[in-house]
């Protein structure tokens, strides 16, 4: 064993035994909505169901598989259930189409993007193939999704067209025969069953090991039915993604705090505004009774000026009411 890769096995154990932090045993990083949920519980059960009724009817000779179809009820039983197999498989691909559509164009939200292959995934590729044999001592940082998830994403894309394709010209041979020809029947019949053969192959020795048997997840990746994985993986799986979701977080919280100092200086200039507005209005206040009693003086000399008056003409009488009688006396 060479020096490098006795240092990478190392490190690698090293990263396994790091102890989780306490705040990060219950914290949580939602990674699938509802909707990715069901659809991905929709592909598991008809997958499943196809799997298992369908590599028989391949296998039809060997004993195992007419016991299991004299199991199921036989053959055209078993042709039933996969034939509505295959049709919760259309509707969930469908579906899904329709959900990245609707998520794009109306909620924009642009995630799905995430998933389109890059020249990053090339060169993480690479580097993990060299992380393998010894030659990088690190492994590739990956975003919201690696190139295996990629892969194992776009897989579907083209193996629901092969396999459905094909499914419909077995299901309606006289039709697709007069359509395409006699010759498209058993091209589908190879089609099918070889491209539903390595479909099983890759999703029973490959994604079911680096999902559920992995060692930072064995024995059971319960991701994809709650939504959530726990934060300590999440940063180890996909680093690049949560120094992104770090950077959103960082950048609300900041216009949080600044909304709430602009609230602030507002509430403290409101007071300033209504004692200011207090100084212009008090002195109109104050004048106005001025002003009234400045415009009541001249209607009280007036008064005051006609009582003098009366106040004469009562004398001037009375004087002459006493000179008549003067000379009596």
């Amino acid at each position: 064993m060479s020096a490098q890769t006795s240092r990478m096995m190392q490190a690698t154990v090293v990263a396994r035994i790091r102890p989780v932090q306490p705040a990060e045993k219950d914290s949580y990083v939602t990674r699938f909505d509802v909707h990715q949920r069901i659809q991905h519980i929709l592909m598991i059960t008809s997958f499943l169901t196809l799997a298992f009724t369908g590599l028989p009817q391949k296998t039809h000779m060997v004993g195992a598989s007419q016991w299991w179809i004299a199991l199921l009820g036989g053959l055209e039983m078993v042709q039933m259930i996969h034939r509505i197999a295959a049709g919760v498989m259309f509707f969930d691909g469908f579906y899904h189409v329709v959900y990245l559509m609707h998520g794009i164009l109306v909620g924009k939200k642009m995630q799905p993007l995430h998933m389109i292959p890059m020249p990053k995934d090339v060169k993480d590729f690479l580097q993990m193939a060299l992380y393998f044999c010894g030659l990088r001592e690190e492994r590739p940082k990956f975003g919201r999704f690696s190139y295996l998830e990629k892969f194992d994403y776009f897989a579907i894309f083209w193996g629901i067209p092969i396999i459905g394709g094909s499914g419909l010209i077995l299901a309606f041979p006289v039709l697709a025969s007069k359509v395409f020809g006699g010759a498209i029947v058993p091209i589908a019949l190879t089609a099918h069953s070889d491209e539903a053969l390595l479909a099983v192959a890759w999703i029973f020795i490959v994604h079911f090991f680096y999902v559920h048997l992995a060692p930072t997840v064995f024995p059971f990746n319960s991701s994809i039915f709650t939504g959530k994985v726990p934060l300590h993986r999440y940063k180890e799986e996909h680093p690049l993604d949560y120094e992104r979701m770090q950077l959103l977080a960082e950048r609300k919280r900041r216009a949080e705090e600044e909304a709430q100092e602009l609230a602030e200086r507002a509430a403290r200039s409101t007071p300033a505004t209504l004692s200011t507005a207090q100084v212009v209005i008090a002195p109109v206040t104050i004048t106005t009774p001025i002003q009234n009693l400045v415009a009541t003086i001249p209607r009280q000399e007036a008064g005051t000026s006609d009582e003098s008056h009366v106040n004469k003409s009562l004398e001037d009488k009375a004087s002459a009411e006493e000179k008549p009688g003067a000379p009596g006396q």
